[in-house]
């Protein structure tokens, strides 16, 4: 029970600092991108656009990933206390 609360606890701080950082990364690498001068205006819409598309399935895919982590390690112990209680 006790590894069930840690484990829902670990994802929702864990999911809520993944998809803040994923959600911020494009302005801080347009800014980057912007003061280094290495791409036109053209090339950084671009870059942008596709950080958007990304964020769409990556973010979700980070969530999943984070919430099957947690979920396999319960059963795991489950599995293990199980054989041998």
């Amino acid at each position: 029970m006790i590894l069930t609360i840690f484990g829902f606890i670990y994802y929702a701080v864990r999911s809520y600092l993944e998809t803040d950082a994923m959600t911020k990364a494009p302005y801080v690498a347009k800014q980057y991108i912007q003061d280094n001068k290495k791409l036109s205006n053209s090339e950084i819409e671009e870059v942008m656009s596709n950080y958007i598309k990304l964020n769409k399935i990556g973010i979700p895919m980070t969530n999943f990933q984070l919430a099957v982590s947690v979920i396999a390690k319960i059963i795991i112990y489950c599995i293990i206390a199980i054989i041998f209680h």
